[in-house]
Protein backbone atom coordinates (compact mmCIF):
# COMPACT_ATOMS: atom_id res chain seq x y z
CA UNK A 1 0.00 0.00 0.00
CA UNK A 2 0.93 3.52 -1.11
CA UNK A 3 0.00 6.42 1.40
CA UNK A 4 0.70 9.99 0.05
CA UNK A 5 1.00 11.83 3.39
CA UNK A 6 0.89 15.93 2.32
CA UNK A 7 2.43 18.30 4.97
CA UNK A 8 3.52 21.93 5.71
CA UNK A 9 4.47 23.88 8.53
CA UNK A 10 1.31 23.51 10.89
CA UNK A 11 -0.14 21.55 13.65
CA UNK A 12 -2.50 20.16 11.33
CA UNK A 13 0.05 18.10 9.60
CA UNK A 14 2.03 17.79 13.11
CA UNK A 15 -1.55 16.25 13.98
CA UNK A 16 -1.82 14.02 10.68
CA UNK A 17 1.44 12.00 11.26
CA UNK A 18 0.14 11.43 14.88
CA UNK A 19 -2.94 9.97 12.79
CA UNK A 20 -1.01 7.63 11.12
CA UNK A 21 0.88 6.29 13.70
CA UNK A 22 -2.69 5.84 15.86
CA UNK A 23 -4.79 4.08 13.28
CA UNK A 24 -2.31 1.75 12.32
CA UNK A 25 -2.96 2.83 8.24
CA UNK A 26 1.18 2.84 7.85
CA UNK A 27 1.75 -0.69 8.97
CA UNK A 28 3.04 -3.04 6.11
CA UNK A 29 2.66 0.55 3.93
CA UNK A 30 5.06 3.20 1.80
CA UNK A 31 4.79 6.18 3.00
CA UNK A 32 5.73 9.67 1.09
CA UNK A 33 5.85 13.04 2.79
CA UNK A 34 5.25 15.81 0.62
CA UNK A 35 5.86 19.51 1.25
CA UNK A 36 4.59 21.69 -1.39
CA UNK A 37 6.23 25.28 -1.12
CA UNK A 38 4.41 27.57 -3.04
CA UNK A 39 3.13 31.95 -2.56
CA UNK A 40 4.18 32.97 0.49
CA UNK A 41 4.79 29.94 2.18
CA UNK A 42 8.42 28.61 0.78
CA UNK A 43 9.60 27.98 4.87
CA UNK A 44 10.49 24.70 5.63
CA UNK A 45 11.84 25.23 9.07
CA UNK A 46 9.09 23.10 10.92
CA UNK A 47 9.17 20.44 8.66
CA UNK A 48 12.13 18.63 10.00
CA UNK A 49 10.35 18.90 13.09
CA UNK A 50 7.13 17.18 11.63
CA UNK A 51 9.30 14.58 10.00
CA UNK A 52 11.24 13.42 13.42
CA UNK A 53 7.47 12.00 14.19
CA UNK A 54 7.46 9.66 11.24
CA UNK A 55 9.91 7.56 13.10
CA UNK A 56 6.83 6.43 15.30
CA UNK A 57 5.15 5.12 12.29
CA UNK A 58 5.84 1.33 13.42
CA UNK A 59 5.69 -1.42 10.51
CA UNK A 60 5.92 1.11 8.10
CA UNK A 61 7.87 -0.81 4.71
CA UNK A 62 9.43 2.46 4.01
CA UNK A 63 9.64 6.16 4.27
CA UNK A 64 10.11 9.10 2.20
CA UNK A 65 10.07 13.05 1.77
CA UNK A 66 9.68 14.80 -1.47
CA UNK A 67 9.97 18.72 -2.26
CA UNK A 68 7.19 20.02 -4.63
CA UNK A 69 6.68 24.00 -5.81
CA UNK A 70 3.47 25.28 -7.41
CA UNK A 71 -0.42 25.01 -6.10
CA UNK A 72 -0.77 22.55 -3.35
CA UNK A 73 -3.84 20.85 -4.58
CA UNK A 74 -2.85 20.42 -8.17
CA UNK A 75 0.83 19.15 -6.71
CA UNK A 76 -1.04 16.71 -4.47
CA UNK A 77 -3.48 15.42 -6.87
CA UNK A 78 -0.45 14.87 -9.70
CA UNK A 79 2.06 13.18 -7.23
CA UNK A 80 -0.86 10.57 -6.26
CA UNK A 81 -1.67 10.22 -9.83
CA UNK A 82 1.99 9.72 -11.25
CA UNK A 83 3.14 7.61 -7.95
CA UNK A 84 -0.06 5.66 -7.93
CA UNK A 85 -0.92 6.27 -4.60
CA UNK A 86 -3.43 3.60 -2.69
CA UNK A 87 -4.71 6.11 -0.09
CA UNK A 88 -3.88 10.05 0.22
CA UNK A 89 -3.66 11.00 4.36
CA UNK A 90 -4.29 14.54 4.48
CA UNK A 91 -4.82 17.14 7.77
CA UNK A 92 -7.40 19.75 8.20
CA UNK A 93 -7.51 23.12 9.89
CA UNK A 94 -10.72 22.57 10.26
CA UNK A 95 -12.25 26.16 9.24
CA UNK A 96 -15.75 26.96 9.79
CA UNK A 97 -18.00 29.54 8.25
CA UNK A 98 -15.99 33.37 6.39
CA UNK A 99 -12.79 32.27 6.97
CA UNK A 100 -13.19 28.80 5.10
CA UNK A 101 -14.67 30.71 2.16
CA UNK A 102 -11.97 33.42 2.01
CA UNK A 103 -9.24 30.85 2.34
CA UNK A 104 -10.39 27.40 1.16
CA UNK A 105 -9.52 24.00 2.60
CA UNK A 106 -6.89 22.29 0.23
CA UNK A 107 -8.40 19.15 2.06
CA UNK A 108 -11.82 19.35 0.95
CA UNK A 109 -10.20 20.20 -2.98
CA UNK A 110 -7.96 17.25 -2.66
CA UNK A 111 -10.56 15.18 -1.50
CA UNK A 112 -12.84 16.50 -4.71
CA UNK A 113 -9.93 16.35 -7.23
CA UNK A 114 -8.19 13.10 -5.98
CA UNK A 115 -8.95 9.57 -8.42
CA UNK A 116 -7.84 7.37 -5.06
CA UNK A 117 -9.14 6.76 -1.46
CA UNK A 118 -8.91 9.98 0.86
CA UNK A 119 -8.64 10.29 4.23
CA UNK A 120 -9.45 14.04 6.01
CA UNK A 121 -7.48 13.87 9.28
CA UNK A 122 -8.82 15.80 12.25
CA UNK A 123 -6.87 18.45 14.56
CA UNK A 124 -7.46 15.97 17.10
CA UNK A 125 -5.65 13.12 16.80
CA UNK A 126 -6.94 10.07 18.74
CA UNK A 127 -6.42 6.14 18.90
CA UNK A 128 -8.95 4.87 16.07
CA UNK A 129 -11.11 1.42 17.54
CA UNK A 130 -14.24 2.36 15.86
CA UNK A 131 -14.58 2.47 12.26
CA UNK A 132 -18.53 3.62 10.97
CA UNK A 133 -18.72 2.52 7.12
CA UNK A 134 -21.86 4.42 5.38
CA UNK A 135 -23.04 2.40 2.81
CA UNK A 136 -26.41 2.50 0.74
CA UNK A 137 -27.09 0.45 -2.15
CA UNK A 138 -24.86 2.18 -4.71
CA UNK A 139 -21.68 0.60 -6.75
CA UNK A 140 -19.77 3.10 -5.05
CA UNK A 141 -20.68 1.47 -1.48
CA UNK A 142 -19.05 -2.08 -3.15
CA UNK A 143 -16.09 -0.60 -3.84
CA UNK A 144 -16.16 1.01 -0.33
CA UNK A 145 -16.63 -2.28 1.92
CA UNK A 146 -14.87 -4.35 -0.81
CA UNK A 147 -11.63 -1.68 -0.36
CA UNK A 148 -12.09 -1.28 3.39
CA UNK A 149 -12.14 -5.20 3.41
CA UNK A 150 -8.91 -5.81 2.09
CA UNK A 151 -6.96 -3.47 4.10
CA UNK A 152 -5.44 -5.35 7.05
CA UNK A 153 -4.98 -2.13 10.05
CA UNK A 154 -9.30 -2.40 9.48
CA UNK A 155 -8.65 -6.10 11.15
CA UNK A 156 -7.64 -4.45 14.26
CA UNK A 157 -11.37 -2.19 14.37
CA UNK A 158 -14.34 -2.77 15.73
CA UNK A 159 -16.21 -1.94 12.25
CA UNK A 160 -20.08 -1.88 11.44
CA UNK A 161 -22.42 -0.78 8.79
CA UNK A 162 -25.00 1.77 8.69
CA UNK A 163 -27.39 2.44 5.74
CA UNK A 164 -29.90 5.15 5.64
CA UNK A 165 -33.28 4.79 3.62
CA UNK A 166 -34.86 8.40 2.81
CA UNK A 167 -37.99 8.78 5.22
CA UNK A 168 -41.72 8.22 3.44
CA UNK A 169 -43.54 11.04 2.66
CA UNK A 170 -45.27 11.98 6.53
CA UNK A 171 -48.84 11.44 5.71
CA UNK A 172 -50.61 10.70 2.25
CA UNK A 173 -53.07 13.64 1.03
CA UNK A 174 -56.05 11.51 0.15
CA UNK A 175 -57.43 14.33 -1.79
CA UNK A 176 -54.53 14.47 -4.23
CA UNK A 177 -53.66 10.83 -4.36
CA UNK A 178 -55.88 7.78 -4.63
CA UNK A 179 -56.23 4.92 -2.04
CA UNK A 180 -54.48 2.66 -4.67
CA UNK A 181 -51.48 5.10 -5.51
CA UNK A 182 -50.81 5.46 -1.66
CA UNK A 183 -50.79 2.10 -1.33
CA UNK A 184 -48.01 1.36 -3.79
CA UNK A 185 -46.07 4.54 -2.51
CA UNK A 186 -46.05 2.76 1.34
CA UNK A 187 -45.62 -0.58 -0.46
CA UNK A 188 -42.14 0.76 -2.47
CA UNK A 189 -40.94 2.48 0.49
CA UNK A 190 -41.10 -0.81 2.57
CA UNK A 191 -39.49 -2.91 -0.28
CA UNK A 192 -36.86 -0.01 -0.41
CA UNK A 193 -36.28 -0.60 3.26
CA UNK A 194 -36.47 -4.25 3.33
CA UNK A 195 -34.16 -4.29 0.18
CA UNK A 196 -31.35 -2.34 1.42
CA UNK A 197 -31.48 -4.18 4.95
CA UNK A 198 -31.36 -7.46 3.14
CA UNK A 199 -28.21 -6.18 0.88
CA UNK A 200 -26.68 -4.61 4.40
CA UNK A 201 -26.91 -8.14 5.97
CA UNK A 202 -25.14 -9.52 2.80
CA UNK A 203 -22.53 -7.46 2.74
CA UNK A 204 -22.04 -7.72 6.57
CA UNK A 205 -21.63 -11.30 6.34
CA UNK A 206 -19.39 -10.56 2.94
CA UNK A 207 -17.20 -8.67 5.30
CA UNK A 208 -17.09 -10.50 8.30
CA UNK A 209 -15.75 -13.39 6.22
CA UNK A 210 -13.20 -11.13 4.42
CA UNK A 211 -11.72 -9.73 7.88
CA UNK A 212 -11.36 -13.25 9.51
CA UNK A 213 -14.56 -11.99 11.72
CA UNK A 214 -17.70 -13.52 13.68
CA UNK A 215 -20.36 -10.67 13.16
CA UNK A 216 -20.47 -7.17 11.69
CA UNK A 217 -23.03 -5.25 13.54
CA UNK A 218 -24.91 -3.04 11.14
CA UNK A 219 -28.62 -1.26 10.94
CA UNK A 220 -31.04 0.27 8.95
CA UNK A 221 -32.54 3.83 9.63
CA UNK A 222 -34.52 6.00 8.35
CA UNK A 223 -33.64 9.78 7.39
CA UNK A 224 -31.84 12.12 5.37
CA UNK A 225 -28.44 10.08 4.65
CA UNK A 226 -26.34 13.20 5.59
CA UNK A 227 -27.99 13.49 8.99
CA UNK A 228 -28.14 10.40 9.62
CA UNK A 229 -24.15 9.40 9.20
CA UNK A 230 -23.24 12.81 11.04
CA UNK A 231 -25.61 12.04 13.80
CA UNK A 232 -24.17 8.13 14.36
CA UNK A 233 -20.73 9.78 14.24
CA UNK A 234 -21.86 11.75 16.91
CA UNK A 235 -24.07 10.12 19.25
CA UNK A 236 -21.26 6.95 19.29
CA UNK A 237 -18.05 7.16 19.86
CA UNK A 238 -16.89 6.65 16.33
CA UNK A 239 -13.07 7.41 15.31
CA UNK A 240 -13.91 6.86 11.47
CA UNK A 241 -16.71 7.43 9.02
CA UNK A 242 -16.13 5.78 6.18
CA UNK A 243 -18.36 5.93 2.54
CA UNK A 244 -18.07 5.59 -1.18
CA UNK A 245 -17.72 8.87 -3.33
CA UNK A 246 -21.28 9.07 -3.68
CA UNK A 247 -24.28 8.04 -2.25
CA UNK A 248 -27.12 9.17 -4.26
CA UNK A 249 -27.31 8.95 -7.82
CA UNK A 250 -29.35 10.30 -10.81
CA UNK A 251 -31.77 13.55 -10.23
CA UNK A 252 -30.68 13.33 -6.67
CA UNK A 253 -27.20 13.45 -7.08
CA UNK A 254 -27.46 16.63 -9.72
CA UNK A 255 -29.26 18.61 -7.06
CA UNK A 256 -27.75 17.78 -3.58
CA UNK A 257 -23.96 18.25 -2.81
CA UNK A 258 -21.99 14.90 -2.75
CA UNK A 259 -22.49 13.18 0.20
CA UNK A 260 -19.23 12.52 1.10
CA UNK A 261 -17.83 15.61 0.77
CA UNK A 262 -20.80 17.28 3.11
CA UNK A 263 -20.07 14.28 5.15
CA UNK A 264 -16.45 15.07 5.31
CA UNK A 265 -17.39 18.52 6.17
CA UNK A 266 -19.96 18.23 9.48
CA UNK A 267 -18.75 14.74 10.99
CA UNK A 268 -16.65 15.25 13.91
CA UNK A 269 -14.14 12.71 13.35
CA UNK A 270 -12.08 12.14 10.42
CA UNK A 271 -13.32 10.80 7.60
CA UNK A 272 -12.04 8.25 4.90
CA UNK A 273 -13.82 8.80 1.03
CA UNK A 274 -13.37 5.51 -1.25
CA UNK A 275 -12.96 6.18 -4.65
CA UNK A 276 -11.17 5.03 -8.20
CA UNK A 277 -11.12 1.31 -7.40
CA UNK A 278 -13.56 -1.28 -8.61
CA UNK A 279 -14.96 -4.02 -6.81
CA UNK A 280 -16.33 -7.77 -7.40
CA UNK A 281 -18.04 -9.56 -4.71
CA UNK A 282 -19.22 -7.02 -2.80
CA UNK A 283 -20.91 -5.64 -6.60
CA UNK A 284 -22.08 -8.63 -6.97
CA UNK A 285 -23.84 -8.97 -4.05
CA UNK A 286 -25.29 -5.64 -4.60
CA UNK A 287 -26.73 -7.20 -7.74
CA UNK A 288 -28.15 -9.97 -7.00
CA UNK A 289 -30.44 -8.16 -4.20
CA UNK A 290 -30.99 -5.43 -6.52
CA UNK A 291 -32.48 -8.26 -8.88
CA UNK A 292 -34.27 -10.15 -5.71
CA UNK A 293 -38.06 -10.61 -6.29
CA UNK A 294 -40.06 -8.16 -4.52
CA UNK A 295 -42.13 -11.12 -2.23
CA UNK A 296 -38.70 -12.91 -1.14
CA UNK A 297 -36.74 -9.54 -0.13
CA UNK A 298 -40.58 -8.43 2.06
CA UNK A 299 -40.45 -12.71 3.33
CA UNK A 300 -37.39 -11.56 4.42
CA UNK A 301 -36.97 -11.78 8.29
CA UNK A 302 -33.24 -12.10 9.04
CA UNK A 303 -32.04 -8.51 8.45
CA UNK A 304 -32.11 -6.10 11.36
CA UNK A 305 -34.91 -4.18 12.53
CA UNK A 306 -35.18 -0.30 10.98
CA UNK A 307 -35.74 2.58 13.30
CA UNK A 308 -37.71 5.56 12.40
CA UNK A 309 -35.08 8.03 13.35
CA UNK A 310 -32.43 10.04 12.08
CA UNK A 311 -30.08 8.43 14.46
CA UNK A 312 -29.25 4.73 15.32
CA UNK A 313 -31.30 3.81 18.27
CA UNK A 314 -31.10 0.21 20.33
CA UNK A 315 -29.26 -1.76 17.62
CA UNK A 316 -26.02 -0.01 18.30
CA UNK A 317 -26.17 0.97 21.87
CA UNK A 318 -25.34 -2.70 23.30
CA UNK A 319 -22.27 -2.52 21.43
CA UNK A 320 -21.00 0.51 22.56
CA UNK A 321 -22.24 -0.11 26.26
CA UNK A 322 -21.50 -3.62 26.21
CA UNK A 323 -18.35 -4.50 23.26
CA UNK A 324 -18.67 -5.38 20.08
Amino acid sequence: MKILVPIDNSECSRVAVEHLRLSDMARGARVRFLHVQGGASKGVDNVPEILSRSICLEGALAIETLFAEGPATEAIVTMARQWQADLIAVGTHDRRGLERVILGSVSQSVLTKAACPVTILRDKAEKVTNVLVAADDSESSAVCLEWLAQQQWVRRKNVFILSVVDESPAHVDSRLMSVEKASDLLMRQRYEESRVAHLSQTWSELFAEATNRKTVPFTVIEGDPITGIVAAATKWPIDLVVLGSHCRAGLSKLIHKSVSETVAEKAPCSVLVVRGREATYFEEARRACKSTDLGKVLAEKTHSAKVSSAVPGAQFNGYFTGGF
